[in-house]
């Protein structure tokens, strides 16, 4: 099964913009987000 990695990363940077302080695609089906520290 092949997710739209794509779009999640917009979500992930529109939606959590205060907390998210980047979003990378290293593969297929493979997602990163980097909080800012602290946000948690």
């Amino acid at each position: 099964m092949i997710i739209d990695t794509k779009e999640l990363k917009e979500i992930a940077e529109i939606e959590f913009s205060d907390i998210v302080e980047d979003v990378v695609l290293p593969d297929i089906n493979e997602l990163r987000i980097i909080l800012i520290d602290g946000s948690l």
